[in-house]
């Protein structure tokens, strides 16, 4: 159960990137996480992702490998938020 919320919660987190990034193209769309907009002000876009989602990869991986009987529970959190997050991208992609 483990890897496969670990497998998910990684996956979640490239497609967030993934549909930032065609997102921010869109005119009109600006990030609404005021850290990475600075972030992508500092780095720019594709940096700035890649940066950010290899931390949140990070992240899901020291939850599995130190969650211990709490890392389902970090994992499973990570899956539902992360889902959220992409289906708002999604949205936003079909305006």
């Amino acid at each position: 159960m483990k890897e496969m919320l670990l497998g998910l919660a990684i996956a979640l987190q490239i497609g967030d990137g993934v549909t930032t990034f065609f997102a921010l193209k869109k005119r009109g769309v600006r990030e609404r996480n005021t850290l990475l907009r600075w972030l992508f002000g500092r780095l720019g876009v594709v940096r700035g992702l890649v940066l950010a989602k290899s931390f949140g990869a990070a992240v899901c991986w020291v939850a599995y490998a130190y969650g211990g009987p709490f890392a389902v529970y970090a994992l499973g959190f990570i899956v539902v938020l992360y889902t959220l997050v992409v289906v708002i991208n999604l949205k936003s992609l079909r305006r």
